[in-house]
C-alpha cells in the first residue's frame, strides 16, 4: 500500500469509470420491478434510518480523530481518493467477520470487532475502501433497503405496501440479491484505487474465503487462487449451473470469484487509464447530460425533459430552470425547492432548505 504522500488521488471521479457492468445490468433490472419506487419512497421517508443510527449511538464506539484514530485515516483515505464526503464510522463490539455501509439521507460504515482483529492494517483498508466505495458508487439507497429486506424480511414490505407486498417479494428478492452480488465487484475496484495494490485486496477477500487468528501468516494468496483455477478447468456445465443456483439467495459472491476478478480487472487497459487520470468525471457526465440537443431548449435537471428557454420553469414537472432555486437530494437528484419531498426517492427536503430564492415564475 502506497504511502500517504505519494497517494493516487481521483478528484471528481465518477462511478462510471470503475462500475462493474454486471452491476450496470443487474440495477437495471432492479429498478424495472413493479413497485419498487413506491417501496424506496416509503423506506426513505420513513424513521427507520433514525433508529438505526440511535441504536448506534448506545450500542457502538463512533470512530474519530481521538476514537481509533488509526481507523479512522483509513477512512479519510478512501474518501480522499475517491472524493467523497467521509461518513460516520462506528465500531460494533463481537467477533463478526463483517462491515456494511449504511443510509438514505445520511451515510454510516459499520465495522465489527471479529473483521478489524482478523485483518492485517492495508487488508482493513482494503475493506473500508469497499464501503466507502458503495457510497462512491451511489449504491446506498439500493444497498440500504437491501439490509432492510434481509433483516426483517417481509415485514418491512407488508407495513409499507399492504397487500400487493407478497405479489412483489418474490421479484423483489430475487432482484435485489442479484444487484448486491454484482455490486460487490464495482467496490473491490474501489478498494484497489485507494490501496493501489491488487494483491492486497486480493488477499483480503481470500481471508473472508477462510482464516485464522493463530496461522494468519500462513495463508497463501497463490494457492487460494489456483485452487479455484483447477476447479473452473475442470468444471462442467452442469457443474455451473449448480454453482448458479447455489448462490441465487447469497448476498455476495464468492470470495475466491471475487480475487479473481480484481486480478484479472488490474492488468486491463481500463484499469491503467484511470490510474493515470483519464476517466470521466461528475462534472462532464452532468454536462454531457445537460447540455441541450436542440436549439433554444434546455435540458430539466430535475427530470430531463426539454425546456424552451425562453421558460422558467419545466412543463412536465414545474421545477424552476435556475440552480439557486435548486436543491440537490442526498440520493443525488435535483428537486425545486417549493417541494417538500424529493421527486425521485420520496425523502424529506425540510433540512435541506433555507429561504427560496429568486422564486419567481
Amino acid at each position: 500500500m502506497v504511502e500517504a504522500a505519494d497517494l493516487r488521488v481521483y478528484p471528481d471521479l465518477h462511478p462510471d469509470a470503475f462500475t462493474h457492468d454486471e452491476d450496470r445490468a443487474a440495477l437495471a433490472v432492479l429498478r424495472d420491478v413493479p413497485g419498487l419506487d413506491r417501496l424506496l419512497k416509503a423506506i426513505s421517508g420513513s424513521t427507520i434510518e433514525r433508529a438505526v443510527f440511535a441504536n448506534l449511538r448506545h450500542s457502538a464506539i463512533r470512530i474519530g480523530p481521538r476514537q481509533y484514530p488509526s481507523i479512522y485515516r483509513m477512512v479519510e483515505r478512501s474518501c480522499r481518493v475517491l472524493d467523497v464526503p467521509v461518513p460516520e464510522t462506528w465500531l460494533i463490539g463481537g467477533y463478526t467477520v463483517n462491515a456494511s455501509a449504511f443510509g438514505f439521507q445520511s451515510y454510516t460504515i459499520r465495522l465489527y470487532q471479529g473483521l478489524v482483529d482478523l485483518m492485517e492494517p492495508e487488508e482493513l483498508q482494503a475493506v473500508i475502501a469497499h464501503e466507502v466505495g458503495h457510497i462512491a458508487c451511489e449504491h446506498m439507497l439500493y444497498k440500504s433497503l437491501g439490509a432492510l429486506l434481509g433483516e426483517m424480511g417481509g415485514a418491512v414490505m407488508g407495513r409499507l405496501l399492504g397487500p400487493p407486498a407478497e405479489l412483489l417479494s418474490g421479484a423483489l428478492e430475487l432482484a435485489m440479491l442479484r444487484w448486491s452480488r454484482a455490486a460487490e465487484y464495482s467496490c473491490d475496484r474501489a478498494a484497489l484505487l485507494v490501496v493501489d495494490d491488487a494483491e492486497v485486496v486480493a488477499r483480503t477477500l481470500a481471508r473472508l474465503g477462510g482464516s485464522s487468528l493463530r496461522y494468519r501468516d500462513e495463508l497463501s494468496l497463490e494457492a487460494a487462487l489456483a485452487q479455484d483455477a483447477r476447479y473452473s478447468a475442470d468444471n462442467s456445465q452442469l457443474d455451473q449451473a449448480l454453482l448458479g443456483l447455489a448462490q441465487l439467495g447469497d448476498t455476495h459472491p464468492e470470495p475466491i470469484l471475487r480475487a479473481h476478478a480484481i486480478m484479472d480487472w488490474s492488468r486491463s487497459a481500463a484499469f491503467a487509464e484511470l490510474r493515470a487520470g483519464r476517466y470521466p468525471t461528475r462534472s462532464s457526465v452532468r454536462e454531457r447530460l445537460l447540455r441541450p440537443q436542440i436549439e433554444g431548449m434546455d435540458t430539466c435537471r430535475a427530470c430531463g425533459a426539454l425546456v424552451p428557454t425562453t421558460r422558467n420553469r419545466c412543463p412536465s414537472c414545474d421545477c424552476h430552470r435556475s440552480a439557486e432555486v435548486q436543491v440537490r437530494c442526498a440520493c443525488g437528484a435535483v428537486n425545486d425547492r417549493r417541494w417538500r419531498s424529493c421527486r425521485a426517492c420520496g425523502a424529506q427536503l425540510a433540512h435541506l432548505l433555507g429561504p427560496p430564492e429568486g422564486s419567481s415564475s
